[in-house]
Parts: C-alpha cells; sequence; structure tokens
C-alpha cells in the first residue's frame, strides 16, 4: 500500500475510532437513564468485552501465557486504567453529563506528561506547558458556562461529577506509562486480559443481579451498543489507525472525539450548548493538539 493511502486509511481509522468514543457519554446516560449505576454500566462494559475478546481468541488461538510480572502490570491495567477508569467515566457522567465528562477524560496526556516527569525524569518541555494551560484554559471555560447552564442542579453533584471525570483522565493518562512494561504483550493479549480482571474486580461490588432487575429491550440494545461501539471496535480501528499512519495522525485525528460527544448529546439527549462551551471544546482540542505534537517531535 502506498505510503499517502496509508496515511489516508489511517486517519480515517482514527476518526472513526474518536467518532465512536464520542458515544461513550450518551450511551452512559441512556443505561443510568435505564436505572443502572456506576458500577454495573462499568461491569457490563468490561465484562461483555472480555466476554467478545474470549470467544475471538479462542477461534484464532491468539491467546498466550504471560509471566509473574506481565501478570501484575495486567492486573494494575485491569484495575485502574479499565475499572476504575470506566467507573469514574460513569459516574461523573450521571452527575455533570457525558459531554463535559468526555473533555475531563481526554485530559489523560496531561497526567502522562507530569508522571513521565515524575517517574522518568523526563524534562519539561516549555512548548509542552504551554499546550497544557490552553488546554486547561479551554475546560475551564467549558466547565464555568456549563455549570452555568445547570445551576438546577445541586452543586455538591457538580463538583462530585468534575472530580471523578478527573479521575477518569488520570487513569486513561497512567495507561501509556504500565504499557511501557508490556511492550513485548500483543495489544489483543492487554485489552482481553485487563477487561477480565477489571470484570472480575467490579464483580464482587455489584449491588444486585443487573440482568434479573432491569432487563428490558432497551438494556440490550444500549448495553450491546456499549460493549461494540466505544469499546470493542473503537479501540481496534485505533490500534490499525496507529499501525497504518504512527502515533501523532492516530492521536491527532482521535481528538475528533470531544466534538462528537457534544453532537451526539444534542442529537440524541436534546442537550443544550451555548457558544462559550463550544469555544472551550476548540481551545481545549488546540492546546491538547500542540503537547501531542511536541510530545512526537520531541520523542
Amino acid at each position: 500500500m502506498l505510503l499517502k493511502n496509508k496515511l489516508l486509511l489511517g486517519g480515517g481509522l482514527a476518526v472513526s475510532a474518536g467518532f465512536m468514543w464520542g458515544t461513550l457519554g450518551v450511551i452512559t446516560v441512556e443505561l443510568i437513564n435505564l436505572g443502572l449505576d456506576a458500577f454495573q454500566i462499568s461491569f457490563i462494559r468490561m465484562g461483555g468485552a472480555f466476554l467478545i475478546c474470549l470467544l475471538v481468541g479462542l477461534y484464532r488461538q491468539q491467546f498466550t501465557l504471560i509471566n509473574l510480572r506481565q501478570f501484575f502490570f495486567l492486573i494494575l491495567v485491569g484495575l485502574i486504567c479499565q475499572a476504575l477508569s470506566s467507573y469514574a467515566f460513569s459516574e461523573s457522567a450521571s452527575k455533570i453529563g457525558g459531554n463535559i465528562t468526555i473533555a475531563l477524560m481526554c485530559t489523560g496526556p496531561i497526567f502522562t506528561l507530569f508522571l513521565n516527569r515524575i517517574l522518568f525524569a523526563e524534562v519539561l518541555q516549555i512548548k509542552s506547558v504551554l499546550s497544557v494551560l490552553v488546554a486547561i484554559l479551554g475546560l475551564l471555560f467549558l466547565v464555568i458556562s456549563n455549570d452555568i447552564s445547570m445551576n438546577h442542579k445541586n452543586l455538591v453533584n457538580i463538583w462530585i461529577g468534575l472530580i471523578f471525570g478527573i479521575i477518569s483522565g488520570f487513569c486513561y493518562g497512567l495507561f501509556p506509562i504500565l504499557a511501557r512494561y508490556l511492550e513485548s504483550v500483543s495489544p489483543f493479549i492487554i485489552v482481553s486480559y485487563s477487561c477480565g480482571f477489571a470484570a472480575l474486580i467490579l464483580l464482587p461490588v455489584q449491588s444486585n443481579l443487573v440482568i434479573n432487575q432491569h432487563l428490558s429491550l432497551d438494556l440490550i440494545f444500549w448495553g450491546a451498543l456499549l460493549i461494540f461501539i466505544p469499546t470493542i471496535i473503537a479501540d481496534l480501528f485505533y490500534v490499525k489507525a496507529i499501525h497504518l499512519s504512527g502515533t501523532l495522525i492516530a492521536s491527532l485525528f482521535a481528538l475528533v472525539e470531544v466534538p462528537a460527544a457534544t453532537i451526539f448529546a444534542v442529537m440524541i439527549q436534546s442537550t443544550h450548548i451555548n457558544l462559550i462551551q463550544i469555544l472551550g471544546i476548540g481551545i481545549f482540542c488546540i492546546g491538547l493538539s500542540g503537547l501531542i505534537i511536541n510530545k512526537n517531535l520531541t520523542n
């Protein structure tokens, strides 16, 4: 395949992955409206993804043995980057909506930047710090304007939602750090095993049986969308995009996730969006793009 065609295909897959990740907020809110809590939604997502990966892995004979060191870091990925991240995202979306939560989760690269500085003594570039400040400015526009438009909600719940959204961003940003210790493990094994560990971790904290209490056609529909669209298919598209076009192009094009989440919220749930929020989304994406570009150029 020609280089130009590979870049175009990779960019297209990254955009597609971003749009699919953008559905996560809407799907989560719909499941919350059906009576599920954050733990149940997270369990459905992780457990369902693991079962699908298990069936595919057994059919294609892709499962391999791992050593104790890899086992330990896969548990950490499952605990923090899958279970805690999914729970924090769902909890945040239930308090402040999916579009704001998506933006907070996308602060992951900012946490990665500072974690690399703390853990690996990587030098902080001035351009990276400025990009972080621009991204934070965009978030402030987004959050403050959203706070005004949600003044009928309890202020405590709004702050709880913001905190859980930031936690989901931290978990997202920690994944590249833990992935350093899993370089010899295939992406399929990482996704499969970590989702399996996450499901096992989430199982004991289920307050009741999800299926028995809430089973309906709507639950099956939105649950299936949660498992396939923003989880399995989006991840596969993104991994393929990185393979075809590299991390820089894939990361930049996948940022469509942030405006996509807002578009879906407006179209499906009639969420009110004002000009300040749109401006905040734009500034946030510019800051995050600058951070990603500078990080890749430095590396």
